[in-house]
């Protein structure tokens, strides 16, 4: 195109706004079709990115529709979007709670889109993103953005805003699609608390997205956008389909099960008290659609964030519980593509837990109550009955304990004694104690098994997805192994 052709095309936009401080933003108007546009004046080196921009598209992206040059500058033209960044909302409107949730998904889903087309944005905050009024957002200024190279081992030039930059971008290496990672965990606790990780982390489902994502080391993050949003997904999949199940018909780990969709287990009836004896046929995997749109609570509902969850009371995880002589055969997925095939079988005291996977073959694990002996003689002589009398149960619930992006089965038996009481309803198992098991996949995908963790009087509880409550000592599971947890320094 001659330089008359490029000078009349640039007359043909009206600038009607300037829209930025540098005065290189503005809001025009095309004089022949009478549209609003966004156009950008750049420096030459910003061709390469604008000109991939221009010829690909995503619902969350902003549209680039013409890239060109006059006079030594880049002029970029881009779609104008009605709505409001998201700055301006947690301005206006405060925390988005359950909304952080549903942003979040959109966000990943661009990102993964702009990483598999070799783009590393570099400065994902909430000023660059603008949100509509039906809640839909789409990603903005690509000012800084630049390729990835393989070859390149530091950035030349310090970018980003300081808040939502890693320490990569400081120059201490090349900055990579982690970069975008690191960036998008400090925006999604910013949306759904209102405030950055150091001054309020986020709880449930998101903390330990966040803590992953915002990891110093880029090697210790998520490697890519798109396990980000497996793992976001599957943990509010199972929140949704186990949260109906919870509204329908509550889980207790002695007193009843039900239809358990990950698992697809219904115990036997005549083992459960008579208030738990019918499952609810609503519950059958078939009923739901594939779709997930059975009736029931909104998955970003804002109490999935912040709820307790809790072993004795109604749960949300994917649970079943074992009785005597029971068993059962499932599949499950415990990541993505990472599929494991179970065996379980109860034998009076003992629960014999087989699995297997692509990775291996068979591995067998025996649970049986280690404490029983010593509990039993100390009973015996201080409050005058025998524990050993009371029932056995196994609950095996699945879930990612240490947040690694992996699902671990929590393997818990708890001894109880079911107490009749004068009002039917209100009879039910005491829980005598506990011992919690934890088989999880090491760094070879193959399986291994924790020390239990032992809770006197009380089964265990399961605070924000990964932490262990039981009275006043809290836990979480790292490396392998139970680790006290300090709520008030961590």
């Amino acid at each position: 195109m001659t330089e008359a052709a490029l000078k009349y095309k640039l007359e043909c936009y009206k600038k009607i706004e300037v829209l930025n401080e540098k005065g290189n933003l503005w809001l025009i108007k095309d004089s022949v079709s009478g549209k609003l546009f966004i156009m950008r004046k750049l420096s030459m080196e910003h061709r390469c990115i604008y000109q991939t921009l221009c010829s690909i598209r995503h619902p969350h992206i902003a549209e680039v529709l013409d890239v060109f040059p006059y006079q030594d500058e880049l002029y970029v033209i881009e779609e104008y979007l009605a709505g409001r960044t998201l700055a301006d909302f947690l301005k206006d409107e405060g925390a988005m709670g359950r909304q952080a949730l549903a942003i979040g998904k959109q966000l990943l889903d661009a990102l993964v889109f702009l990483h598999e087309n070799h783009i590393i944005h570099r400065d994902i905050k909430p000023e660059n993103i603008i949100i509509d009024g039906s809640g839909s957002i789409k990603l903005i200024d690509f000012d800084i953005a630049r390729q990835f190279s393989e070859e390149k081992k530091e950035d030349t030039t310090v970018k980003g805003s300081r808040i939502y930059a890693p320490p990569e971008q400081y120059g201490f290496a090349q900055s990579d699609f982690r970069t975008d990672i690191y960036s998008f965990g400090i925006t999604l606790n910013e949306l759904a608390t209102g405030h950055f990780p150091e001054e309020a982390l986020c709880h449930g489902i998101l903390r330990k997205i966040v803590l992953n994502c915002t990891e110093f080391d880029p090697k210790r993050r998520y490697q890519t956008a798109a396990q980000v949003l497996a793992h976001l997904r599957r943990l509010e999949r199972r929140h949704f389909i186990c949260r109906l199940s919870a509204v329908l018909l509550p889980i207790f780990l002695v007193a009843g099960s039900l239809a358990v969709k990950r698992l697809a287990y219904t115990p036997d009836d005549s083992s459960l008290p008579p208030e738990h004896s019918q499952a609810d046929d609503s519950l059958s995997p078939e009923s739901v659609p594939a779709d997930g749109s059975a009736a029931g609570p909104d998955p970003t509902d804002e109490s999935l964030m912040y709820e307790l969850y809790s072993f004795p009371n109604p749960i949300t995880l994917a649970t079943m519980v074992l009785r005597d002589s029971e068993s059962d055969s499932f599949s499950i997925d415990l990541r993505e593509d990472f599929i494991v095939a179970v065996d379980t079988k109860k034998n009076e005291d003992r629960l014999v837990f087989s699995c297997s996977s692509e990775y291996e073959k068979d591995a067998h694990f025996s649970f049986e109550d280690i404490y029983i002996e010593e509990y039993k003689q100390e009973c015996i002589q201080n409050h005058g009955y025998d524990p050993s009398e009371f029932s056995t149960v196994y609950e095996i619930v699945v879930t990612d304990i240490n947040g690694d992006g992996t699902d671990e089965f929590l393997v818990t038996l708890a001894r109880a004694n079911w107490v009749e009481a004068r009002i039917p309803e209100y009879s039910d198992y005491v829980i005598e104690y506990s011992l919690t098991w934890v088989l999880y996949l090491t760094e070879e995908n193959n399986f291994a098994c924790s020390d239990p963790l032992f809770i006197n009087s009380r089964g265990p509880t399961l605070l924000f997805n990964d932490v262990l409550n039981s009275y006043n000592d809290y836990y979480t599971f790292q490396d392998g192994k139970w680790v006290i947890w300090d709520p008030w320094y961590s």
